[in-house]
């Protein structure tokens, strides 16, 4: 905030300073007199006085809105799936909730046990085929990360109006397929 005085131009002595004769009022201009710029404009003179107590800053930090924003977002999801753990869902309740596309798919597929390693128990790993057995071209069609055997089902479907036999496979952990058990083995001895 900046304060402005003006004086008279004859005057030598300014405020704090020894005056040795009585200023003469000057009369106000009818015009604006023009300010020199001012680093704030400044406040009228109808805000009431500061408080006593401090106040708190009014400009706070960008990151505090989206610190708690976080914080709110985090614990409402682990509320509603700490909720839905609660309530037991059986298989069945659970495949007649999935789209009909989904359904008709997994209808039309089949699970086969697979061992994946020596001394593991086996999977069940969900597979869409279509096509002749006899024929004397097959392809085997391996999804990426992200998909399944439902994003080829087209795919098998095209191949074996062509008579080919086309196999689309679950990856373990992907699909209607089992996911795998990572078994860590102790050993014993040296190293």
């Amino acid at each position: 905030m900046a304060i402005i005085t003006e004086y008279d131009e004859d005057r030598i002595d300014r405020p704090g300073s020894p005056s040795k004769s009585k200023p003469k009022p000057k009369p106000k201009p009818k015009s604006r007199p023009k300010l020199e710029p001012q680093a704030e404009p400044p406040k009228p003179e109808s805000q009431h006085q500061p408080s006593s107590t401090p106040q708190k800053n009014q400009a706070s930090n960008p990151f505090t809105f989206w610190f708690y924003f976080t914080i709110t977002v985090s614990l409402v999801t682990l509320l509603f799936v700490s909720l839905s753990s609660f309530s037991p869902q059986d298989p069945k309740t659970w495949f007649l909730s999935l789209p009909s596309t989904l359904r008709t798919h997994y209808s039309n597929g089949r699970p086969i046990k697979v061992q994946i390693g020596p001394n593991e128990p086996a999977i069940e790993v969900f597979t869409y085929s279509k096509g002749s057995t006899k024929s004397s071209e097959n392809v085997l069609i391996v999804h990426g990360l992200g998909c399944s055997s439902f994003t080829f089902r087209k795919v098998v479907d095209d191949l074996a109006s062509k008579g080919v036999f086309a196999v689309a496979v679950d990856l373990p952990g992907s699909g209607f397929s089992d996911k795998t058990v990572v078994k860590e083995r102790e050993k014993v001895g040296g190293g």
